[in-house]
């Protein structure tokens, strides 16, 4: 049984993890759930720590499993945005602050309880809400100015 979610999560390491899928509320699982990831933090020769924490993930929830699709960053919001569109967005999804724009936009985002809201600055908080409610953590939060 597959459930589908979106929401955005901070993990230990360098990578950050975006929950997808549909805002309706999900249902308690009768059994193993599978949850699709796509990413492209791990890009580039991470794929192998991307790897130990997942591995650390299933071994603390057993009845998940995790599939990993691995895409280059050049490719990575366009693949996104085409699997929005057609409604085969991957579960978990690493995602930059303009993209989470893009998934608030679309309606797709269900709400993320925020466990530990002192961790994170609350700008950052806020920056992954709309109208008080959280929908993603960051990892990390950059500006790049040339």
């Amino acid at each position: 049984m597959k459930r589908s979610l979106i929401a955005a999560v901070g993990l230990a390491g360098a990578t950050a993890l975006v929950l997808g899928g549909c805002a309706t509320e999900a249902a308690e699982p009768d059994g193993p759930v599978t949850i699709t990831y796509s990413n492209f933090i791990s890009a580039g020769g991470n794929e192998e720590n991307l790897a130990t924490i997942v591995d650390a993930f299933e071994d603390e929830n057993p009845n998940i499993t995790v599939e990993v699709t691995t895409l280059p960053y050049a490719d990575y919001f366009t693949t996104l945005q085409t699997d929005l569109a057609a409604g085969t967005i991957a579960d978990v999804v690493d995602t930059d602050f303009g993209f989470f724009q893009t998934l608030a936009d679309s309606g797709a985002l269900a709400p993320l309880e925020v466990a530990n809201p002192e961790s994170y600055r609350e700008s950052l908080i806020e920056a992954y809400s709309r109208d008080g409610v959280s929908y993603g953590l960051p990892s990390s939060f950059s500006a790049v100015v040339l």
